[in-house]
């Protein structure tokens, strides 16, 4: 059986890997997908945030690669950009039909499911062998870890593994990645319910990723006037100057 260890590049996903070396346990593939932005001529932009993409990609496959030689590190995406969600014409909603689709309505993301899992999904569908996948939630995710389906299982709850502990483990093997000096938690730059930390952390590292939120928030007045954009109630560019006039300060895990 084949064991796959799905992988975000946040401190939990790694802290599981680093766990399963640790004890032992065979890790057959590790599995990242990544969510595009847009793709063109010139290449994609990733929905990662370079620093962290930087990370997964310059620090930790080289890292799995001379651990373990055995470990295939696999990388998926969908055939799907945000952007062309984005700009799609909704079709089966009635009270919406004709409208583009625009930011994610708050508690109601499509990008996760369209984007994320979508392509994760597809890859273990054209598996030929029977396998197990394992989640990075710890042990203190308890409403995320009552919705684990039938073959997939977390070695972090297995082994009592709290969200503190991850950022011990990974530190230890200095495979921490550098966001979490300013972000609590990592995702999607371009994400309209993400904090105010996150946004300043943008504006300071960013500044071109956040113009270009700017420029989506204005068309989405016109395009899209169905959903809501970001969770704060100042439009993106004035929240850009709120920002940048805001010192970008390291937070503590602890």
């Amino acid at each position: 059986m084949l064991n796959i260890f799905n992988c975000s590049g946040g401190k939990d996903s790694i802290a599981q890997i680093l766990l399963a070396l640790e004890k032992g346990i065979k890790i057959d593939i590790v599995l990242y997908s990544e969510v595009r932005f847009q793709s063109g001529f010139e290449g994609s932009v990733s929905g990662e945030l370079p620093e962290m993409r930087n990370f997964i990609f310059k620090t930790l496959v080289p890292f799995l690669e001379k651990t373990d030689k055995n470990i295939h590190f696999e990388h998926v995406t969908a055939q799907e950009t945000y952007l062309d969600v984005f700009f799609h014409y909704i079709e089966r909603s009635e009270k919406n039909k004709g409208r583009q689709q625009g930011f994610p309505l708050p508690g109601r993301c499509w990008v996760n499911p369209r984007l994320k899992i979508k392509p994760i999904e597809k890859f273990l569908k054209g598996l030929k062998e029977p396998y197990q996948v394992y989640l990075g939630l710890a042990a203190d995710e308890q409403k995320r870890l009552s919705r684990l389906k039938l073959g997939q299982k977390s070695l972090l709850a297995l082994y009592d593994i709290t969200e503190a502990d991850c950022f011990k483990i990974c530190e230890k093997y200095g495979l921490l990645s550098p966001v979490y000096k300013y972000k609590k938690r990592c995702g999607c730059w371009f994400c309209p319910a993400q904090s105010k930390q996150d946004l300043i952390y943008l504006a300071h590292k960013e500044p071109d990723l956040f113009r270009g939120l700017i420029h989506l928030e204005e068309m989405s007045e016109t395009l899209c006037p169905i959903v809501p954009r970001f969770k704060h109630r100042d439009c993106a560019a004035d929240l850009f100057q709120k920002c940048l006039n805001t010192p970008l300060k390291e937070i503590s895990h602890e």
